[in-house]
């Protein structure tokens, strides 16, 4: 007996949100993690901050692997950048860079009772059906970001910039919704973009280790356009910090267009690092523990220690 497929019972629902706003979320480098206690650690951490969306504000939030969604009706956009803020603080203290993109659309789950049964029978069975224009939309928007920000549309940038007086900053000409709500944030990206920038200039050349500047140059550079006073103290402290050889230093100075501190500038230097050495150590190892970076980097060092035990 044959049953014509239009004939075959759907027994679903369609969870919508008409005008939407999404925002498409994935973790840099994690890939390149050498660790699986590392990447299971890092997964942790991504997700974690993102239950405040689900909790406080009842947003849509589906994670999966190092990438994430988070959706809401535009009446609560406040809230989903409220929530984007939240985790992008939480995710620089545990030396995360994560990359955004945001959009305006349709959003839409289907719910079928075929896959609630396929659940019932099989624990080896996980889905999340959900898609639309502002799915597609925020994929692709950070997609094509070059840096750890996030990318917003033409059309929900100026939403947000109209609704709420949200700034919005440009790079390469694509818009960024700025989510830097608390200057110990900047802090945080801007030491960890920098170290990381010092780690790779020290590692043999290659075409990704390039991109990977790129993107690590337009985070500082970011940076210092959202708040200049704060950012060049943080730069300046690090590049005057025998964290890597002077010549390393020097490079990565001048492709950020930095000049060398001022006397007067050196001077304040040295008294914070005196001062606070404590906490500068601990912002050097909070950005060495991405082991996408710092792996390479200590392997690196070894092979040098070992070539020179050698000679």
């Amino acid at each position: 007996m044959r049953i014509p497929i239009s004939q075959i019972p759907r027994d679903e629902e369609t969870f919508s949100i008409p005008d939407a706003v999404v925002a498409y979320l994935d973790i840099l480098g994690f890939a390149e993690r050498k660790s699986e206690r590392d990447m299971e650690n890092c997964l942790h951490d991504f997700a974690g901050p993102l239950t405040l969306g689900v909790s406080k504000y009842r947003l849509r939030v589906n994670v999966f692997s190092d990438c994430a969604f988070v959706a809401s009706p535009k009446k609560s956009a406040v809230k989903l950048l409220r929530t984007l803020r939240f985790a992008f603080g939480q995710w620089l203290a545990d030396s995360m860079l994560v990359r955004g993109g945001i959009a305006i659309g349709n959003y839409a789950e289907t719910i079928t009772s075929y896959i609630d049964e396929i659940r019932t029978m099989s624990e080896n069975f996980n889905s999340s059906l959900f898609w639309g224009s502002a799915v597609s939309a925020a994929v692709r928007v950070e997609a094509s970001g070059p840096a750890a920000l996030l990318f917003a549309t033409r059309e929900s940038a100026a939403f947000y910039q109209s609704s709420f007086g949200e700034p919005v900053y440009s790079l390469d000409d694509r818009p960024i919704i700025g989510w830097f709500d608390d200057p110990n944030t900047l802090y945080w990206f801007t030491s960890i973009s920098l170290v990381r920038m010092l780690r790779l200039v020290s590692l043999r050349k290659g075409a990704e280790k390039r991109r990977v500047l790129t993107m690590l140059r337009n985070n500082l550079n970011y940076a210092r356009t959202i708040n200049p006073r704060l950012t060049r103290f943080v730069i300046m402290t690090i590049l005057s910090s025998p964290i890597e050889p002077i010549e390393i230093r020097d490079k990565v100075r001048k492709s950020l267009g930095l000049p060398r501190p001022s006397p007067f500038e050196t001077k304040i230097i040295k008294d914070w690092l005196r001062r606070r050495r404590k906490d500068f150590d601990i912002m050097i190892d909070t950005a060495d523990m991405d082991s996408s970076i710092s792996m390479r980097f200590w392997d690196r060092w070894q092979e040098m220690e070992q070539s020179h035990a050698h000679q």
